[in-house]
């Protein structure tokens, strides 16, 4: 588990230097051919071009290589933790092993396949907003002041707004939480009581009751969805309003002449970066609701 995290930490490093010096590359090869009429033969930019490629496809293959880590290492994890709860439950005795069987077999099938987005989703965005964002704002800083204000003016926003509705989607969460486990405890029970069933001619008697807990389950499941919906229009809402006041920033300050192109352009290459992982932490905290 700790080779993981660092092999998760090098590549979130791996990501944030590919993608601040690709958006510093970008907006100098666009300065130069919009600012300069001599530049704009393909055969000075070989350079350049050649370097945004290569940094393009180190991203890219840094991401796969990434997600890959991320299934390897929930996989070894969840194989590790299954194996601690069998030895756990083959050593308690029948009588206490009968009184929890229906919570041993949620942990066992159900609970630790909710493990699996937390590795490979959550985790790895979670390490890659703590890097990526605190780099991107220190070049943004570096390059314009008063673009690096309105980051952090906005930034916080978001964190705060993802509080807010995890608090509102907590009780939510835990309800549809409960009436999943009651569910799955009932097809327990009445696989388990099958036989019984057919032998005192009752076996169609509990399908009403199964009808209504999974009608249940299907509206709980659904509200829940709902306010997931809503946080991550939130929270796109937000990222989108402070990219939209660094570009409007940049573009009067172009207007009347107070900021060079290069710079500008570097700036609003960065800005998305700096809102975008806070996005997908949010987005992968519900898809990996069960693990957490």
């Amino acid at each position: 588990m700790r080779r993981y995290l660092v092999a998760v930490v090098g590549c979130g490093v791996l990501i944030s230097g590919c993608a601040i010096g690709s958006a510093i590359v970008l907006a100098g090869i666009v300065a130069r051919v919009v600012g300069d009429t001599s530049a704009r033969s393909l055969r000075g930019w070989l350079g350049p071009l050649s370097i945004l490629l290569v940094l393009w496809i180190i991203r890219a293959v840094t991401h796969w290589l990434q997600a890959r880590l991320g299934q390897r290492g929930a996989s070894a994890v969840i194989a590790d933790l299954s194996g601690q709860v069998l030895t756990a439950v083959t050593d308690r005795q029948p009588r206490d092993l009968a009184a929890q069987r229906d919570a041993a077999a949620v942990v066992v099938t159900r609970g630790l396949d909710g493990l699996r987005p937390y590795f490979t989703g959550y985790l790895p965005t979670l390490l890659l907003a703590a890097i990526l964002t605190p780099a991107t704002v220190t070049v943004i800083a570096a390059c314009d002041l008063k673009s690096a204000a309105v980051v952090a003016i906005t930034l916080p926003l978001i964190p705060i707004f993802m509080v807010l509705i995890g608090l509102a989607t907590a009780d939510r969460s835990a309800a549809a939480l409960t009436a999943m486990t009651t569910l799955q405890a009932r097809l327990l029970d009445l696989i388990a009581g099958i036989p019984t069933l057919r032998a005192l001619g009752r076996s169609s008697g509990p399908e009403h009751r199964i009808a209504e807990l999974a009608a249940a389950h299907r509206r709980s499941a659904m509200a829940t969805l709902r306010i997931a919906f809503l946080s991550a229009l939130v929270l796109e809402l937000l990222a989108t309003l402070g990219v939209a006041l660094i570009a409007v920033g940049i573009g009067l300050r172009l207007v009347f002449g107070e900021m060079t192109l290069t710079t500008g352009l570097t700036v609003l290459l960065l800005a998305p970066d700096v809102y975008w992982p806070l996005r997908r932490v949010g987005v992968e905290f519900h898809a990996a609701q069960d693990g957490t």
